[in-house]
């Protein structure tokens, strides 16, 4: 009965844990600041209550560290104010980010994920290139995209 006491407490702190993490750096980041749905996982975190929770933070946590090392503010704030113009495809692509993140089964996707995210808003790439790669990431296997991500 004891052990059983003290995995709940170790989850419970992993759970704070990975909720601080991930609420320090969705308010960190100009470009999720006005997603309606930063609010909806900063209440998520208060309240986790499972492992796919936790994870799922992590992954976004993961992909917003990403994004704010391989971008200026400059650049995430230019695409922020672009997106603003167009609610709908502001809307189409936050969903987009999410459903992808959450659908991930490697932490490490979400890191790839956020580099091919950086290549878009910096218009290193189109829009088709960014949904093409991003589409593939679930269905490739995690060591070689390691290796193909070395060179970015």
């Amino acid at each position: 009965m004891k052990n059983k006491d003290k995995l709940e407490q170790d989850f419970l702190e992993l759970s704070v844990d990975g909720a601080d993490i991930a609420i320090d750096l969705l308010t960190e980041s100009e470009l999720l600041r006005d997603i309606p749905v930063a609010g909806l996982i900063y209440k998520l975190g208060k309240t986790l209550s499972s492992i796919p929770d936790v994870i799922f933070l992590h992954k976004v946590g993961e992909f917003i560290k990403t994004i704010n090392e391989k971008t200026t503010e400059n650049q995430r704030v230019a695409f922020t104010e672009e997106l603003k113009k167009d609610k709908e495809k502001r809307d189409k692509l936050y969903n987009t980010i999410f459903l992808k993140i959450d659908k991930f089964d490697d932490l490490y996707k979400s890191n790839l994920f956020a580099k091919i995210f950086s290549c878009f808003i910096t218009n290193k790439i189109r829009k088709e290139e960014f949904s093409a790669l991003s589409s593939a990431l679930n269905s490739a296997p995690i060591e070689e995209l390691k290796t193909f991500s070395t060179s970015y």
